[in-house]
């Protein structure tokens, strides 16, 4: 018996917006998404990029798994029984979403989420939540009225073009000033 597969793909943070949007669904292995260009996953922390998809996949052993908004930029996994992988690539963007019961319900001031595993077919409403210490709060970009924008600037000529593999990162200044989780901040750091 295929066990359940949950990922949870966070498709875009909003610096100046101050949200993040988040989806959910769940696959059988035989359906999983091919999106495979790279695996990523530090001491449980789950790391929002900019512009870009990521996919946190679990093969639950456990009914329930915590993620937390822990208030530096990035969204904390407890340490539950199973198989981590973190994976990313636009082809997610394409994938069949079916959101599970649970996503959401952030308490204001404690910045956290219960997801629960559950099976293929199930839907319930857009995760939503927040906001949390330092007035953050996530979303579903699918949920009607969302507002999340973001400027592709692939071909503009004030682009700087990084060669970045699924294992390296670099650190880049932006030339303005933008506030987040209670820091001025100057850079950011591609990953």
């Amino acid at each position: 018996m295929t066990k359940p597969r949950v990922l949870f793909a966070a498709l875009l943070l909003t610096l100046f917006g101050a949200s993040a949007a988040f989806a959910a669904r769940t696959a059988s292995a035989q359906e999983a998404p091919s999106c495979d260009l790279g695996a990523y996953d530090v001491n449980g922390d789950a790391f929002i990029g900019l512009d870009d998809v990521w996919v946190w996949e679990h093969y639950y052993e456990a009914a329930d798994a915590r993620a937390d908004l822990n208030g530096n930029g990035r969204i904390q996994k407890a340490d539950v029984h199973g198989i981590y992988d973190l994976i990313a690539s636009p082809a997610c963007r394409e994938a069949k979403k079916v959101r599970q019961p649970g996503l959401g319900g952030v308490k204001p001031g404690q910045g956290s989420f219960d997801a629960g595993a559950v099976t293929d077919g199930l839907e319930s409403p857009d995760a939503t939540g927040g906001p949390d210490n330092f007035g953050y709060t996530f979303r579903d970009s699918d949920e009607p009225g969302c507002g999340l924008n973001y400027t592709t600037i692939v071909g503009n000529p004030g682009a700087t073009r990084l060669s970045l593999t699924d294992d390296s990162g670099s650190v880049q200044q932006l030339g303005f000033t933008f506030p987040f989780y209670g820091q001025d901040r100057t850079s950011v750091a591609v990953t």
